[in-house]
């Protein structure tokens, strides 16, 4: 056994950190990528790619052998126009695919990268790990049951495993968000209701720090929240975007019922028309949703500590998305 480590989802954005993280740190670092993905995130990185994907079970033992540590990434994020199934395929399929390949190769630690949208939208806030599932769509419904998988394998097995629950990860390298940052330079941004709901954005730097403390200091079974440096209103979030971009903040207020309709005539228009609706009931929902959760538990027992407040991240971010001609 070598001190390698295996990233599934490595060729994504946060998966992309990862490795650049352990490569730095000088970890031997594996990347399962699938033949069609994109490799340029980590051109200027020492890992090996190792072709395979984890929906067939069959190309996934050459990716595992030899390997101390499972960081299982692979996942599609919410509002990809795709239908459920593929996302249950992947969450839930995939995950136990990859699960049963890393127990038969030996490994010794299996880190789970899950979401803390498997506690649908959040009363109370902020929520911990103790809270009960709630998933409000497809994307956390299956993301709770492929955490549910995992924990119950390793129950099972005796596999260790440590689940984390990185949450609203933004930084140089997504574009996830990108239409956001474009919509509040253009000045078409607007608040949905009143927009003093809360979200919990976490810098990537800080997101990658959690997950490897998952795998050094994670507890076996346990699952833990990691989040930015406190959770803030879609305003607080959007006059922050605004000060990076050097422009003034939003100010334009729509009802949240009429911000539906659009949306759900937006959706239909674009099942028949070449576009991309500008506005979907996800993002009616996530910009009128509270989101925050407690870290306590991460910074007790890893000893994590988010370090990055969202005027430097998105400073940063603006950089990044000027530096590759996006804005």
């Amino acid at each position: 056994m070598t001190d390698r480590v295996l990233i599934t989802g490595g060729t994504g954005f946060l998966g992309s950190h990862l490795a650049r993280a352990l490569c730095q740190a000088g970890q031997p670092v594996r990347v399962l990528a699938r033949p069609t993905s994109d490799l340029s995130r980590l051109s200027d990185l020492d890992v090996e790619i190792v072709l395979g994907d984890v929906l067939l079970s069959n190309t996934l033992p050459e990716a595992l052998e030899d390997v101390k540590a499972v960081y299982h990434l692979a996942g599609m994020l919410g509002g990809a126009p795709v239908p459920d199934a593929a996302y249950r395929d992947l969450h839930v399929s995939g995950t136990l695919n990859v699960l049963v390949v890393a127990q038969a190769s030996g490994a010794k630690r299996f880190v789970h990268v899950s979401s803390p949208g498997v506690l649908g939208p959040i009363k109370n806030a902020p929520a911990d790990e103790t809270w009960p599932h709630a998933p409000s769509n497809v994307y956390e419904a299956t993301k709770s049951e492929g955490e549910k998988l995992v924990l119950a394998f390793a129950q099972r097995t005796g596999l260790s495993v440590t689940v984390v629950r990185p949450e609203f990860v933004y930084g140089p390298g997504d574009t996830h968000v990108l239409g956001l940052f474009r919509a509040i330079q253009q000045r078409r941004f607007f608040y949905i209701g009143s927009g003093e709901n809360r979200v919990h954005p976490t810098f990537v730097d800080d997101a990658v720090r959690g997950i490897t403390l998952c795998e050094t200091a994670g507890q076996a079974g346990c699952v833990y929240h990691i989040a930015g440096p406190e959770p803030v209103t879609i305003r607080q979030l959007a006059t922050t975007i605004a000060q990076a971009l050097g422009v003034s903040p939003p100010r334009l207020r729509v009802p949240r019922a009429l911000a539906t309709v659009a949306a759900v005539g937006l959706e239909l228009a674009g099942t028949v028309l070449p576009f991309d609706p500008p506005l979907s009931r996800s993002a009616v929902n996530f910009f009128t949703q509270t989101r925050a959760f407690s870290t306590a538990r991460a910074e007790s027992e890893l000893g994590y500590q988010a370090q990055v407040p969202l005027i430097e991240g998105t400073q940063r971010t603006v950089a990044w998305y000027r530096e590759q001609g996006l804005l």
